[in-house]
């Protein structure tokens, strides 16, 4: 009898062990942004003026790895949301949104995928990236750069640099610090997963059977 418990406990820990998500791979925190449009003329030009004015403040919020965070002495340093083990776990509302006047701008289309979070010898320097978005039935891209940032028309996909329709700053302060934990995906086991998963559900079945053949012998 003894001997089939261990069989069963053996069979029931590897499903368990198999079936659980994956744990997490790093430490994450989120941390509230801001910043604004630079003061004085020519930082707002329309269509923008409608909903945007020279010194106006803006802010968001983002999720940064800890374990990524560069050391001290290190300068400046870009990195990417992409390098982030969990980043298929986080929502792209999560990862970045800027509270842009009345939009809510994330990287879901940010250009070439690439959006990064720059420090410099270790500190939060702003982000690196770019993102794009429309307004008033037009194509722009909000273009960052540390603690710097522009808005670009696209044309045909790409950013025309001639005019700069919004110009403004991020501050390299965090506000409302707080630890994040990325949501756990539903896990899809593999083939072979699924091979190993039946073989214990196999493994429990015969120990069954040979429970009932004994005590029916």
């Amino acid at each position: 009898m003894a001997i089939h418990k261990r069989e069963l406990l053996a069979a029931t820990s590897l499903i368990i062990a198999l079936a659980a998500g994956p744990a997490l791979a790093d430490t994450y925190s989120q941390a509230q942004f801001s910043g604004g449009i630079f003061p004085g003329n020519a930082n707002v030009k329309a269509p923008f003026t409608a909903d945007f004015h020279q010194g106006q403040a803006l802010g968001g919020s983002f999720v940064f790895d800890n374990n990524l965070v560069p050391g001290p002495g290190t300068g400046w340093v870009n990195v990417p949301t992409s390098s982030f083990p969990d980043i298929a776990a986080i929502p792209l509302a999560d990862l970045f949104t800027f509270d842009f006047g009345p939009l809510a701008l994330t990287p879901a289309t940010a250009e070439g995928g690439f959006f990064a979070v720059q420090y410099h010898n270790g500190q939060f320097h702003g982000f690196a990236g770019n993102l794009d978005f429309q307004y008033s039935g037009l194509d722009y891209q909000l273009s960052m750069n540390g603690t710097v940032f522009a808005v670009y028309q696209l044309n045909g996909g790409v950013p025309d640099y001639s005019v700069t329709y919004i110009s403004g700053y991020l501050n390299s302060g965090l506000t409302n610090l707080t630890g994040y934990t990325p949501p756990t995906p539903p896990r899809v086991p593999e083939p072979a997963t699924w091979a190993m998963m039946v073989g214990g559900f196999g493994m429990i079945g015969g120990a069954l059977r040979r429970r009932v053949r004994i005590a029916f012998a």
